[in-house]
């Protein structure tokens, strides 16, 4: 609230009091003040908590999306470079907040599971580790799906609650786009390999 209307609100109230003698329209007033104040706490409050939420998504997306990008270096150079992918990236730490109330309750059911995504993937990892498979391919599909899970919930977050878009996007190098050509490139890899057991 600005100066200006700080005042209005402030002593409106009082003029009108001392002008009608009427100690309802003050209590009135008064009470229509506090909530408009409580309003706008809770306002800030949410709007704050959905800033740093997307923000976190966002940059764990490109994390992801730089473990595949050096993943895939690593096999096209033979090992001589790049990096190989050992597990999903791990999500930064979600803040801790009283306007995690303040959220759409969809939404923040989706916030909220997002860890166990994460959680399920290493436990699947953990799995084949044990019972034998392809342990680096599962994990680069399971950070392709997340990252861009992770993408669209922030996208989600910034849309809910009238956010500015924020582009992820150096030098020509799109996030969004990157992932989606690893999702697709694991989905054609699936294919040919099905094609090839059914003949």
């Amino acid at each position: 609230m600005t100066g200006f209307w700080s005042f209005i609100a402030d002593a409106l109230p009082a003029f009108l009091g001392s002008i009608l003698g009427g100690g309802s329209i003050w209590a009135g007033l008064n009470w229509w003040h506090n909530v408009k104040q409580e309003k706008d706490r809770k306002n800030d409050a949410r709007e704050f908590l959905s800033i740093q939420l997307a923000v976190l998504f966002e940059d764990f997306a490109t994390e992801c999306t730089e473990c595949l990008y050096l993943h895939n270096k690593h096999i096209t150079a033979d090992g001589f470079g790049g990096k190989e992918i050992k597990a999903v990236p791990k999500l930064p730490t979600i803040p801790k907040s009283e306007a995690y109330k303040f959220l759409d309750r969809t939404l923040l059911d989706t916030i909220l599971q997002f860890p166990s995504k994460i959680s399920l993937a290493e436990k699947k990892t953990q799995f084949l580790i044990d019972v034998g498979g392809n342990v680096e391919q599962n994990i680069a599909e399971d950070t392709a799906h997340l990252g861009m899970n992770a993408l669209e919930l922030a996208k989600d977050i910034r849309q809910k609650n009238m956010l500015n878009e924020r582009a992820l996007e150096y030098s020509g190098w799109r996030v969004e786009k990157t992932l989606q050509n690893y999702i697709r490139e694991f989905e054609e890899q699936f294919e040919e390999i099905e094609t090839k057991e059914t003949q």
